[in-house]
């Protein structure tokens, strides 16, 4: 497959690790009786693993931490380029940190993220050494999570846990340091290092996105003991539970075969359809129906009509919701044709 091809995913998986990478494979051969196959897209080195539940989905590897020119940001963000991306799904291994109430291949899902790295050192009233975390606690979005939560009604493996999870730079295996991260945020479930990247990427490119993650440890200076096995239970589980979720649906751009029934119009593609807003809408109109939609401007990364286009497109396409804009534009601007050339 080459670049110039213009590929697309709907779903872009990201691993980290060989354990990582090979439980996704494993799970493709087993549930789909397939391998994958490579693509090179830029630097980065992707493996396309077809159709799964009506999504196209994509799978690229990050080296280990957010920072650094392998890391999960940038690998994020030039899989966001490459692909476009509806959604963005990062899965692998993370420490517990409640051994008492959680087990080794208990799953772990991103509510939120709490950034860690960046904390205020100071002391408190008695003069004692004291730290707050002052990095942001970003939320998954709301669609992506929608889906995990209903994959878990009918899930038979490792139970699923949601809620905020560590991210930071630190490959934690200290009992004293986790207990430290528990002091800055008590409701953490788990922790690891890669979603920081993870969500800045996308937040910058207004993408979305989840983490998920099994326990393979607990942080606490054991790391090693039974490590092999302990992290392949956990990268299978998180793998399997991924995969669970993308075989139900509800995470294509497109419904499967919508545009193949008889006797249906062609819609004009997203390229066709940016080109058609910066010709056909002045910059009021345009302005008027990312009002109507639910989007502000603002936020749209550009300057001038065409630019706002794009992203506006972009930003639809990525969340599935670019009917929404032609049934907008079927209401406010009857005069334009929607439908391609047959």
């Amino acid at each position: 497959m080459e670049a110039t091809t213009g590929p697309s995913a709907d779903v872009l998986l990201v691993t980290v690790t060989d354990v990582e990478t090979d439980a996704v494979r494993d799970a493709l051969a087993e549930r789909h009786g397939r391998s994958f196959q490579t693509t090179f897209l830029g630097d980065k080195t992707y493996r396309d693993l077809g159709l799964i539940g009506g999504a196209r989905a994509m799978l690229v590897r990050s080296e280990m931490g957010a920072g650094g020119p392998g890391g999960s940001l940038l690998t994020v963000a030039a899989g966001i380029a490459a692909l476009r991306p509806a959604a963005i799904i990062m899965l692998g291994i993370a420490f517990g940190v409640a051994p008492g109430r959680q087990q080794i291949g208990d799953i772990l899902v991103a509510r939120q993220l709490m950034l860690y790295e960046l904390q205020r050192v100071g002391t408190d009233s008695l003069g004692d050494y004291q730290l707050r975390a002052r990095g942001d606690r970003p939320s998954a979005t709301a669609w992506l999570l929608d889906r995990f939560r209903a994959g878990r009604d009918d899930w038979r493996g490792a139970p699923p846990h949601f809620g905020l999870i560590l991210s930071g730079d630190k490959l934690v295996d200290n009992h004293d340091f986790r207990a430290q991260l528990g002091q800055l945020e008590p409701e953490a479930i788990g922790g690891e290092m890669e979603g920081a990247g993870l969500y800045a990427a996308a937040q910058s490119q207004r993408a979305d996105w989840i983490l998920v993650k099994a326990i393979s440890d607990w942080a606490d200076g054991a790391k090693g003991q039974a490590k092999d096995e302990s992290q392949r239970l956990a990268a299978r589980n998180a793998a399997e539970y991924v995969f669970h979720v993308l075989e139900k649906g509800g995470l294509a751009r497109t419904p499967p075969g919508a545009a193949a029934r008889p006797g249906a119009t062609p819609l004009l593609p997203p390229s066709q359809l940016r080109l058609l807003l910066a010709e056909r809408l002045d910059s009021e109109e345009l302005g008027a129906a990312c009002f109507d939609l639910g989007i502000d401007p603002d936020n749209l990364p550009g300057r001038g009509k065409a630019a706002r286009a794009r992203e506006l497109i972009s930003y639809l396409e990525r969340r599935n919701e670019l009917e929404r804009l032609r049934a907008w534009l079927r209401q406010q601007r009857p005069d334009i044709d929607l439908t391609a050339a047959r």
